[in-house]
């Protein structure tokens, strides 16, 4: 081979790729020409664009990757592995109906506490749906969304601790009243029962309350003037028969409570009972009772030995006359106040038993209606009826006087007798006590 010196005429020839990526200068003559300066980015290559078939392809290959690799796993671990590739299903929330949130309350003493998830809640007192001049302090209340602990805390009753969830669960603890809602815009809410009744006081607290009861109506009773029975007065003795007084006697009403167990059908409740409606009367201060009080008459011979202790109060056997007291638990004592009296009327139990007695004196063919009697100034109660006029809706003609007094109902005049010709005649005496009081008395 000839060792000739290289032609300077002769082309030189590229050495780039025509493939290299952003077209750098490859060529033998600009990698060692000494006069031209080097670039090291030149020489490098430029990443290439991700193209969406690119992006599928590698998807596809994870996907078949992640496919195999379950069908060669262990059968035991698939379905974890499954189970933590898929995403969580969301629950669907239920709806919350009207009402469904909302909450009524029964059996509440006004010394009580309501907490919900340890928080202090509502104000409970009285009845929820009472006709009250505050109503925002007895307006139902509602809880949001989710479960909720309630505690109910009152002195002498045991704590109750439940739970309640908005919508209703049949995992809820709290118990529900059993009376129902009344018709209404809450007649779908809910009737909490907070369980303060006098049967889950202890025995003391109970006997105690009842003890309380009783002095407030004996204190009463005695307060009232002594009637006085003259000879040929008539009371019912001992058997329950009409009789006539042969020797003058004292006459005293009695207003025992009534421990009879039948009393309020065979219910726990039985002498004094708590409100149960969530329409009853309400008190923010009070503890609102019902007690069942039983009449009878004493009556006294001029040597003061008891001639009758507890004569009876009517015909067959003596009712029970059902009347509100407002107690209070105050410094570790009951203190009770005096049973409301209608207008005209010195107590609430001897007017309203000798209604009770009244009840079948009506006439059959026409509308008769009774006033409802004013206490007459010796034990005992005046009632006058008439007639009503079907048009007006008012009295109309004769008024029949009736006096109810030591256990007997006397015809006072003679409309009275002649319309209800069963009834005794008033003595001169009992005439005298009636007449004494005015047609307005009678209201």
């Amino acid at each position: 081979m000839d060792d000739k010196p290289l032609d300077p005429t002769l082309e030189r020839t590229s050495l780039k790729s025509p493939f290299a990526a952003g077209g750098a200068d490859t060529s033998l003559d600009s990698a060692t020409r000494g006069d031209a300066p080097h670039d090291p980015q030149e020489a490098l290559p430029t990443p290439r664009a991700s193209s969406p078939q690119r992006r599928w392809r590698r998807a596809s290959l994870i996907s078949l990757l992640l496919l195999a690799a379950l069908f060669l796993i262990p059968s035991q671990n698939r379905a974890a592995l499954q189970h933590a590739l898929s995403f969580p299903t969301a629950a669907p929330t239920a709806p919350i109906q009207s009402g469904n949130d909302t909450f009524l309350w029964e059996h509440a003493v006004p010394w009580g506490r309501l907490l919900i998830d340890g928080k202090p809640g509502p104000a409970l007192v009285g009845a929820p749906l009472s006709d009250d001049p505050a109503p925002q302090t007895h307006a139902p209340f509602r809880l949001p969304r989710g479960r909720h602990t309630l505690e109910y805390d009152a002195a002498l009753f045991p704590t109750l601790r439940c739970s309640v969830s908005v919508p209703y669960s049949p995992d809820d603890t709290c118990p529900l009243g059993t009376e129902g809602v009344p018709p209404g815009p809450f007649r779908l809410a809910r009737l909490l029962d907070l369980l303060a009744t006098t049967n889950r006081l202890s025995t003391h607290e109970r006997q105690a309350l009842v003890a309380t009861a009783q002095e407030r109506l004996t204190a009463l009773a005695t307060g009232l003037p002594l009637g006085a029975l003259m000879v040929g007065d008539h009371y019912r003795d001992a058997t329950g028969k009409v009789t006539q007084a042969s020797t003058a006697l004292q006459l005293a009403a009695q207003f025992p409570l009534d421990n009879n167990p039948n009393r309020f059908g065979g219910s726990p409740c039985v002498t004094i009972c708590a409100m149960t409606s969530v329409v009853d009367p309400v008190s923010t201060t009070d503890w609102i009772l019902q007690v069942a009080v039983k009449l009878t008459w004493r009556y006294i011979p001029p040597s003061g030995e008891t001639n009758l202790a507890d004569g009876p109060a009517g015909e067959g056997d003596a009712t029970s006359q059902t009347i509100l007291l407002h107690a209070r638990w105050s410094a570790g004592d009951w203190q009770i106040d005096p049973p409301t009296i209608s207008a005209g009327q010195a107590d609430p139990i001897i007017c309203p038993t000798g209604a009770f007695y009244r009840t079948d004196l009506t006439l059959p063919d026409a509308a008769f209606d009774w006033t409802s009697g004013v206490s007459i100034p010796e034990q005992g109660c005046l009632f006058a009826g008439s007639v009503i006029d079907r048009t007006t809706g008012k009295p109309s003609g004769p008024l029949a006087l009736v006096l109810y007094r030591a256990g007997v109902l006397l015809a006072i005049n003679d409309q009275a007798h002649t319309w209800f010709p069963t009834l005794p005649i008033a003595s001169l005496h009992e005439r005298a006590l009636a007449n004494a009081m005015t047609t307005t008395n009678l209201g």
